[in-house]
């Protein structure tokens, strides 16, 4: 089972730093990067929708573009729950 494993982060118990180094390693869409399994595991459209719209987020901001701040806005909040 391992190697069909894409290797995405889990989510659910990565740290800020982790989270956002797993952002900032790749130059995409904040919406493609957070739906891509090799970065993150378990995070689908729907989800990815919500983290956006909680974190106020435009889904066409570019990783690399973002500031380091900002890549943990989803973090800070996921905890709030």
């Amino acid at each position: 089972m391992a190697e069909l494993d894409p290797g995405g982060i889990d989510v659910v118990v990565a740290g800020r730093e982790a989270f956002a180094a797993a952002l900032a390693s790749e130059n995409h869409t904040l919406k493609r990067a957070l739906t891509d399994p090799h970065l993150f595991s378990g995070i689908g459209n729907a989800y990815s929708d919500e983290i956006l719209h909680e974190a106020r987020l435009s889904p066409v901001l570019l990783t690399q573009r973002m500031k380091p701040k900002r890549s943990g806005d989803y973090t800070k909040r996921r905890r709030k729950r």
